[in-house]
């Protein structure tokens, strides 16, 4: 065998490894690229579903108050567990 027909080998060998690297790396490439797709999308619906919680709470909170002012009612507080008028908030401690 001579060098010429040796370093032909080497050269094919290397050109194979190179082929297998690059495949290897865009799959683990697009691995990471869905694992990263997947944990936005989780990231995203939980915001989504806090979301959605908070607003139905603060529908809530302003159906009681115009619930409390047409029926004439004034507001109340709660602080550390004792409920005061809004007009008597210099009472609560």
């Amino acid at each position: 065998m001579n060098t010429s027909t040796h370093e032909n080998k080497a050269d094919a060998k290397d050109a194979e490894l190179i082929d297998r690297v690059i495949r290897d790396a865009g799959s683990i490439g697009k691995v990471w690229a869905r694992y990263g797709l997947e944990v936005g999308k989780s990231a995203l619906q939980t915001s989504a579903t806090t979301l959605q919680k908070t607003a139905s709470l603060l529908g809530e909170l302003a159906s009681r108050l115009q619930d409390q002012q047409r029926d004439g009612d004034k507001p109340t507080v709660t602080t550390t567990g004792q409920t005061v008028s809004t007009d008597d908030t210099s009472k609560a401690s």
